[in-house]
């Protein structure tokens, strides 16, 4: 008997609006991706750069504006509300912890 894994690196391949592919390596669980584990590897790879709160300000933009733009459309509208919802999330964890490691350091 074969014994199946739960968790597996799948890659995604996005197309962009200037049709340029974009490729993401993200962890499945059960053949779906693992949110957890995928914003938790993004939020290490980020921190190391000094762009990572700029990036999740932007992200937050652009789905509050597409929250707007589908607001006729319920579904596509909750989807980006709830997606607005995690890179907030995110970015106040980088926030909180570099006010911890600035107060640690002095």
């Amino acid at each position: 008997m074969r014994e199946e894994k739960t968790f597996r690196v799948v890659v995604f391949r996005f197309e962009t609006d200037a049709s340029t592919n974009y490729t993401r390596y993200m962890i499945t669980k059960n053949y779906m991706p693992f949110f957890p584990g995928n914003q938790w590897l993004e939020l290490k790879s980020i921190r190391k750069t000094s762009t990572g709160k700029e990036y999740y300000r932007e992200q937050i933009a652009l789905w509050r504006e597409k929250q707007v733009r589908f607001s006729a459309f319920p579904i596509i509208c909750e989807n980006a509300k709830r997606n607005a919802g995690l890179f907030e999330s995110i970015l106040k964890s980088i926030e909180t912890d570099v006010q911890r490691n600035e107060a640690n350091n002095t």
